[in-house]
């Protein structure tokens, strides 16, 4: 309780008290993950509120001119789509967001406030891994009584499928999908309060912030193992490398790389003595669902077999393709196999909503991307040249690292939407969007007067 209550003190000089929509934002992303109702209504209000203020300055902006162009785009397809009520239906996984989106950049443009969500992001990560350990180890499943409308866990006690981790999400893969977002917002922030101990001293509340953050992300890693999920294993080892390789951590990136060899070898090395040795090491849970031993897929299930057909659907309808949500239909009439969907998204969105459609959205992510990983070398690599030509009030090792941590938040987002598509859970989904706007409202403001930037905080 004492870690919780004081989790603004790292940074309370630089808080900002000022009252919604950014506070009505801080407390709907700390909920969202246990309750969508309370702390969707609480980003809407916020999201509102910061359209109402910023009207003029969202509308300037050609990102959301894209954004616009891809909406309608999205809404003609779905009006010409093969089935045009589940198509109009899908577009409440996109539009909504885009709206989100195109107004947080203008609330979360400085590094004090990402510090902040940071925070508050991995937090709220904490009572999705206890309840998820509960799951596993002592039985919990079931609702909330009385207060099902309020917290509607799907949860079942093994987890869903059984024996593997799902917590409060409906499904594990959306479990270890959404947990790729905390935790580098959590070993993030454990960085930066190990940066500031040993700059300024170590308090009694900094021991206890690093502390209860390290067993926040052990929890994370534990439960990502948990989960099964091949995509959230690969994530949270980039995750790590990537933080390691940005402090030059050689050490960590040496025993990475040995554990990640060995691994491999014992899954999909040659029959051989040196493979039945790491078989020894490595347990049978890992190595044996990662060359599809611990759970056999029929053929319609693999994902080659799904992207095959993603891919005939989109020469057959290249520019507007057959509408949002119409894929598992037609896999179904193929294949005579449900699916909820051809588990990537680029070609999800190309077979879907045709390559137009693809082009934009992707072509709009990756140039924000791109950016941001142009602002961080600019803010890590080459600190002196840019505070040269920059009047931007920044500091170089804190705020690089912010920036770092929000990009691999996103990078995480993107690769498991290379072989999943968990965006339509709604937290999923908002996170998502979320980590690419912290990465663009940094982008936005890095040409504004030094007495902005203080004020932004």
């Amino acid at each position: 309780m004492l870690f919780l209550a004081s989790i603004s003190a790292h940074r309370s000089q630089n808080y900002d008290r000022s009252p919604s929509p950014w506070q009505g934002l801080q407390l709907g992303v700390l909920i969202l993950p246990l309750s969508l109702i309370i702390g969707g209504l609480l980003i809407i209000v916020a999201t509102v509120m910061t359209w109402k203020d910023h009207y003029a300055t969202i509308l300037r902006r050609p990102v959301n001119w894209v954004l616009a162009v891809l909406a309608i785009w999205l809404v003609i397809t779905s009006v010409v789509a093969h089935d045009q009520t589940d198509a109009l239906i899908g577009l409440a996984n996109f539009l909504p967001y885009f709206g989100v989106f195109a107004a947080l950049p203008e609330l979360i443009s400085s590094p004090v406030r990402l510090w902040r969500l940071a925070w508050l992001i991995a937090i709220g990560a904490i009572p999705v891994v206890i309840i998820g350990i509960g799951q596993m180890f002592w039985g919990w499943g079931g609702q909330v009584p009385l207060l099902t409308v309020i917290f509607p866990w799907p949860m079942a006690a093994g987890g869903v499928p059984l024996g593997r981790m799902s917590s409060v999400f409906d499904y594990t893969n959306v479990l270890a999908s959404y947990l790729g977002v905390p935790l580098p917002m959590a070993i993030g922030v454990w960085l930066d309060v190990y940066d500031h101990g040993q700059g300024n001293g170590w308090s009694k509340r900094r021991v206890i912030h690093l502390m209860g953050i390290g067993l926040a992300i052990a929890g994370m890693v534990v439960s990502m193992v948990l989960t099964h999920s091949r995509n959230g294993w690969a994530i949270a080892m980039v995750t790590i490398v990537a933080f390691a390789l940005y402090r030059g951590w050689h050490w960590l990136i040496a025993f990475s790389g040995a554990g990640i060899t060995i691994i491999l070898v014992a899954a999909f090395g040659p029959a051989s003595p040196l493979r039945e040795f790491f078989r020894t090491i490595v347990p049978a849970y890992v190595w044996a669902r990662l060359n599809d031993q611990l759970f056999p897929q029929s053929h319609d299930f693999l994902r080659t077999t799904q992207w095959q057909f993603a891919v005939h659907l989109t020469q057959q309808r290249p520019l507007t393709g057959w509408g949002l949500r119409n894929f598992t239909p037609l896999y179904e009439a193929h294949t005579h196999f449900w699916l909820g969907h051809p588990h990537n998204l680029l070609l999800m969105i190309s077979a879907e909503a045709g390559i137009p459609a693809a082009l934009l959205l992707f072509g709009l992510v990756g140039w924000i991307v791109a950016h941001g990983w142009h602002l961080f070398w600019k803010w890590v690599v080459s600190p002196s040249k840019h505070l040269n030509g920059s009047s931007v009030y920044f500091h170089p090792k804190s705020d690089g690292l912010i920036l770092f941590t929000y990009l691999i938040a996103f990078l995480n987002c993107g690769l498991f939407h290379t072989l999943d598509v968990p965006l339509f859970d709604a937290c999923v989904n908002f996170l998502g969007w979320l980590s690419l706007a912290g990465i663009l409202g940094l982008i936005n403001q890095q040409q504004l007067p030094k007495k902005s930037m203080e004020k932004g905080g």
